[in-house]
């Protein structure tokens, strides 16, 4: 009877561990399900976008050659608030220009050839002025940043440019701040700024290598307007408009009684 009674709770036992056992599995299957559904509900921040200027069209899907946007603009819009974009640039001889405003607020933005040129038949990005030429267009960059590879960029030449605000290709670094990046590209200044800190007071950062810089015949403009305001430029293994150094290509530097520069940290002597 004794040996009996053990089986008894044996197996009672058995079946409550079997009974714990299952509900263990369904709620380890409800936790996995939740957790595939809460990772697959996080959006794919990381974006690749691209433009022809020639086939593209902006109702297009952006998300292949075959079906490129065709502005700027259109590219840096797709990509979300907190993403990164990759906007690949069918090369030469097409021109995309900057014909509104870009605002790329908390985004990582890069532009870049589709063909890697390193030298000639680069994409060329090109600023350009209002119908009425009292306003040019560009690149807000507010808390992201900003590169551009293998490409050709030209800043504009307004008739007027003391009627023209904010006049950078690249300009308005605020919040808290931005980097702006260039590789083997060719930059073409007119008579307005490659980079323009027209406001705000986080820093930003500047980075060119490997490019070559020259001036339009009407050109003054200048790489970096610093606007009194604190930034950090890098630069290396660039080609130089003739007799010009990095100091002439500058504005808006605060210098001290010995002359200097105290409001931009400079990878090269100012």
């Amino acid at each position: 009877m004794a040996f009996t009674a053990l089986e008894t709770e044996i197996a009672a036992l058995t079946g409550k561990v079997d009974s714990l056992y299952e509900t263990y599995r369904t709620k380890a299957q409800t936790i996995d399900q939740s957790v595939a559904n809460a990772l697959n509900a996080i959006p794919n921040n990381s974006k690749t976008y691209y433009l022809n200027a020639a086939t593209g069209a902006d109702t297009n899907s952006g998300t292949s050659s075959s079906q490129p946007f065709r502005t700027l603009k259109a590219a840096c819009d797709a990509v979300p608030v907190g993403g990164h974009g990759i906007i690949y640039l069918a090369a030469a001889p097409h021109v995309y220009d900057i014909d509104a405003d870009i605002y790329l607020r908390r985004k990582t933005i890069q532009f870049r050839s589709q063909a890697n040129l390193t030298t000639g038949n680069r994409p060329i990005i090109r600023q350009r002025l209002s119908a009425d030429e009292n306003e040019v267009y560009g690149f807000y960059v507010q808390d992201a940043s900003v590169s551009f590879v293998y490409c050709a960029l030209e800043t504009a030449t307004p008739a007027d440019l003391e009627t023209v605000p904010s006049d950078g290709l690249v300009r308005r670094i605020d919040m808290m701040g931005a980097l702006v990046g260039v590789l083997f590209c060719d930059i073409t200044l007119g008579t307005t700024s490659f980079v323009n800190r027209s406001s705000g007071t986080a820093s930003m950062w500047l980075q060119i290598y490997g490019s070559t810089i020259t001036r339009s015949t009407a050109g003054r403009g200048v790489l970096l307007n610093a606007a009194q305001q604190p930034a950090i430029f890098g630069a290396s293994n660039n080609v130089l408009p003739e007799g010009l150094t990095y100091s002439d290509l500058m504005a808006g530097l605060k210098t001290d009684a010995t002359g200097r520069v105290y409001n931009v940290l400079s990878s090269t002597e100012l």
